[in-house]
C-alpha cells in the first residue's frame, strides 16, 4: 500500500490587538459602521461642562506660570462664550481632577499663550479636549475585561460585557452626549475592583485612593466591598482612611475653597415620616445595605466574586433610587450592570429588555427635569458648528420647549413625563435586581437565552434608543439654524 502522505497542522496565528478587541482578526463591515456612528455622535455634542473645565485647566497654567497656584480656587472662574452657550462657573471639583485635564489640555494652553488661538470657539481644540474620554473609556473597558478574568468568565463574556457598556443608552448619554468625566473615575475604581477579586488589598485600596479625588461615588462602590470581606474594626478603619487619604490631603490643602458638596442636600431629600421623625431613604438603604455586607461571613471564590459585583449594583442603585441625582451621575450603574449580564448569561433577554426600560425611564425623567442639558447647544461647538459654516445659536430649543409650543395649555406635561420616567426606572430596576440576586441564582423561572448573539431584536432597540437619544440636541440644534 501506498504511504498516505501527511501534512502538518497550519499553526494557529498568533492573537493580534484587533483580535482581542473585537474577538476577530477583521473587524466586520457592521463593526466598523457602529465605531463611525459612535465617533460622529462623540464629535458632534459637547456639553457646557467640558468648556468650562477647559477654561479651568488653562487658568491653572496661568497660575503655576504666575506663581499664584494657591489661588486657583479662589481666582479661577470658568467663562463660556461660543455660539451655543453663554455661562460660567467657579472651581468646584477636587485638585487632583483638575492635573489631570491641565496636563492633557497642555498643548492648548501653548496654542493659547504662544499663538493667540480662541479655545473654546474652535471645534478642533474642543474635539481635543473631549478626547481624553475616549482615552479613560479605553481604559475602563481594559478594565472591564480584567475583571470579567478575575470572575473566572469567559474571553467571549469579558467581550459582550464591553460592547454592553459601550452601547448602554446610559453610558452614551452621560459620556458621548454629556461627556462627563466620571468615567475617569470608573476606570480606577474597576481597576480596584479587580485587585480586590484577586485578593490583592494593595491594588485594592491604592485604585480606589485615585479614585475618590476623580470623583467620591466611587466609594459608594469601596464600602460594601470592605464590608465584605473584611471584619476586624481595626482594620476597616485603617484601610477606609488609606481609600480617602488622597481626597482629605487635597481638601485640606484647599480647605477654604471646594465647593460641589450641594449633594449632601441631596442625600436628605427623600424622606419618609416615620415614628417620632422622618427616614431618610437613603441612610436607611445604606445602612441595611452595610449591616449586610458585614454580617456576611468572609469567603473566596467565584461565588463570593458574584456577590460583590451584585453588592456593588446594590449600592449604587439604593443611590440612584432614593437621591435626586443628576443625569451624568447615572454612569456608575453601567459597568455592574453589564457585569451581572454576563454573569447570568442564561437570562440574557431578561436583563436586556429591564436595562432597556430602566434606561429608558431615567433619561426620560432627565430629559424633561434638566432639559438644559439637552437642548441645541450641546451640538453647536464642535462638528455640526464647522459644516454649518460657524452659525450662532439663537435659540436653543429642547425637546420640552418644543412640546410646549406645540401643545399650548400643557406646560405642565413635564412633571408627568418625569413621573412616569421615575416609575419606570424604579421598576425594572428593582426587578433586575430581584432576577439577579446570587441566592436565586437558578430558581426563578424565566425566558432563557442560549447565546448572546440570539437576542438581535433587543440588542438593536438597545443601541437604537441610545443612538436615538443622542440624536435629540443634533435635531434641535439643526430645527434652530436652519
Amino acid at each position: 500500500m501506498a504511504k498516505q502522505a501527511t501534512h502538518p497542522a497550519k499553526a494557529r496565528p498568533a492573537q493580534t490587538r484587533a483580535d482581542r478587541l473585537f474577538g476577530t482578526a477583521r473587524p466586520s463591515w457592521g463593526q466598523i459602521a457602529l465605531a463611525a456612528a459612535f465617533l460622529f455622535l462623540f464629535y458632534t455634542l459637547v456639553y457646557s461642562d467640558i468648556l468650562i473645565t477647559v477654561q479651568h485647566s488653562l487658568n491653572l497654567w496661568d497660575y503655576l506660570v504666575e506663581g499664584k497656584l494657591g489661588r486657583f480656587y479662589a481666582e479661577s472662574y470658568g467663562a463660556v462664550e461660543t455660539l451655543g452657550y453663554h455661562t460660567g462657573d467657579s472651581v468646584f471639583y477636587d485638585f487632583p481632577l483638575y492635573i489631570v485635564f491641565a496636563l492633557w489640555n497642555l498643548p492648548l494652553w501653548l496654542l493659547r499663550r504662544f499663538a493667540g488661538v480662541s479655545i473654546l470657539t474652535n471645534p478642533l481644540c474642543v474635539a481635543w479636549a473631549k478626547s481624553l474620554l475616549l482615552v479613560f473609556t479605553g481604559l475602563a473597558l481594559w478594565a472591564l475585561g480584567r475583571v470579567c478574568g478575575a470572575l473566572g468568565l469567559a474571553k467571549e463574556d469579558a467581550g459582550w460585557a464591553r460592547f454592553l457598556t459601550l452601547s448602554s443608552a446610559l453610558f452614551l448619554s452621560a459620556v458621548v452626549l454629556l461627556g462627563q468625566y466620571d468615567i475617569i473615575a470608573i476606570s480606577l475604581m474597576l481597576l480596584g475592583l479587580e485587585g480586590y477579586l484577586r485578593g490583592d488589598t494593595g491594588r485594592f485600596l491604592l485604585f480606589f485612593a485615585l479614585s475618590a479625588p476623580m470623583k467620591f461615588f466611587t466609594l459608594l462602590a469601596f464600602v460594601p466591598l470592605l464590608l465584605l470581606r473584611e471584619k476586624r474594626i481595626s482594620r476597616i478603619l485603617l484601610q477606609l482612611c488609606s481609600a480617602v487619604s488622597l481626597l482629605l490631603l487635597f481638601r485640606l490643602l484647599f480647605h477654604s475653597e471646594v465647593r460641589g458638596d450641594g449633594l449632601f442636600w441631596f442625600i436628605f431629600a427623600s424622606e419618609l415620616p416615620l415614628s417620632v421623625g422622618s427616614v431618610y431613604l437613603f441612610v436607611a438603604g445604606m445602612a441595611a445595605l452595610v449591616l449586610c455586607c458585614y454580617c456576611r461571613p468572609a469567603g473566596q471564590g467565584p461565588r463570593e466574586g458574584q456577590w460583590a459585583v451584585y453588592l456593588c449594583l446594590v449600592s449604587y442603585s439604593i443611590f440612584f433610587l432614593t437621591v435626586n441625582t443628576y443625569p451624568y451621575w447615572i454612569l456608575y450603574l453601567v459597568p455592574f450592570i453589564a457585569l451581572v449580564m454576563v454573569q447570568n448569561r442564561g437570562i440574557f433577554r431578561v436583563n436586556l429588555l429591564l436595562d432597556l426600560i430602566l434606561s429608558g425611564g431615567v433619561l426620560l425623567a432627565y430629559l424633561f427635569k434638566y432639559f438644559w442639558c439637552f437642548d441645541g447647544a450641546a451640538a453647536s461647538s464642535m462638528l455640526l458648528a464647522g459644516l454649518m459654516g460657524g452659525r450662532p445659536l439663537a435659540v436653543a430649543y429642547s425637546l420640552p420647549g418644543l412640546i410646549a409650543s406645540l401643545l399650548p395649555g400643557h406646560e405642565n406635561m413635564d412633571q408627568y413625563f418625569i413621573g412616569v420616567g421615575v416609575s419606570a426606572f424604579a421598576a425594572a430596576l428593582v426587578l433586575l435586581l430581584v432576577v439577579n440576586c446570587p441566592a436565586l441564582t437558578g430558581r426563578l423561572r424565566l425566558l432563557q437565552t442560549k447565546r448572546y448573539a440570539d437576542e438581535r431584536v433587543f440588542l438593536g432597540l438597545r443601541l437604537a434608543a441610545g443612538a436615538a437619544f443622542c440624536c435629540l440636541p443634533i435635531l434641535c440644534y439643526l430645527a434652530a439654524v436652519l
